[in-house]
């Protein structure tokens, strides 16, 4: 994003890219908070328990 300072792309065959470099896996959880948000909107599905996924260790 740049804030309506730069003109961005000015025509299709101009492509943007995006180098994967540090964050991978982000997209993933982008795709994933939307999905998410539409099964809510729609009642599918089921929320499961946080007990699920975490897990106490004691060093």
């Amino acid at each position: 994003m740049t804030a309506g300072k730069n003109a961005g792309r000015t025509s299709k065959e101009q492509i943007t890219l995006y180098l994967n470099g540090v964050n991978q896996g982000l997209q993933f959880a982008c795709v994933g908070g939307l999905v998410y948000e539409a099964a809510k909107q729609q009642k599918l599905g089921r929320e499961l328990p946080t007990e699920w996924f975490v897990q106490d260790i004691r060093d």
